[in-house]
């Protein structure tokens, strides 16, 4: 009882570290088609999303067989290509974002943090097992690391007026920031101390 079949075959426990990995890849796919159901989502992000998607079957499918390598430089330099052009036109993050914003908003930021766990799952597999050395996490690292300004571009594009997604123009909470924390102003901006 219990056990699950890799791609190979080979009968696993279906929470071994490579079910975890794969399945978390799968929950990451799943996340992104929540993003693309968004309402106002601008066409080159659903396309690029899209895209994405179809490279995180490859990933799942070289997780789920033990020694298969799919994903290649030309996949990862594909991502990182195409996040660039997305960032290019945004302004760097001063600030750290609230997640929210507005439904696209929201649907990256949860896409995001369930990237980060399948990347984490990833590397917990890698110690353990053989995983394509070159590949580790670098899909979903790409993804993770590059998503507040996605996130941002999906923000733009649905609410134009919302200057800072994530964060309510209401918010007075504290917000950590790299020189220690700081309050908002009723436009959602930091307080300078």
């Amino acid at each position: 009882w219990g056990t699950t079949g890799l791609g190979n075959g080979e009968r696993v426990l279906k929470d071994s570290l490579r079910v975890e990995a794969y399945g978390t890849v799968d929950e990451v796919n799943s996340a992104l088609g929540v993003v693309i159901a968004a309402p106002g989502v601008p066409a080159d992000v659903v396309s690029c999303l899209q895209e994405i998607q179809h490279q995180l079957f490859d990933l799942g499918g070289e997780l789920a067989v033990p020694g298969r390598n799919v994903i290649d430089d030309t996949v990862v330099n594909g991502i990182e290509e195409t996040l660039d052009r997305f960032n290019a036109a945004l302004p760097a993050l001063k600030d750290f974002v609230l997640p929210g914003g507005n439904a696209g908003a929201a649907a990256c930021h949860v896409a995001r943090g369930v990237c980060r766990r399948a990347e984490r799952r990833t590397w917990t597999l890698a110690r353990s097992e053989a995983v394509n050395p070159a590949r580790t996490g670098t899909p979903t690292t790409r993804l993770a690391n590059n998503d507040p300004r996605r996130r941002r571009r999906v923000s733009s594009a649905i609410s134009p007026s919302h200057t800072s997604p994530g964060r309510s123009s209401t918010s007075r909470r504290p917000t950590t920031m790299p020189d220690g924390p700081r309050r908002l102003t009723d436009n959602g901006t930091p307080e300078t101390p």
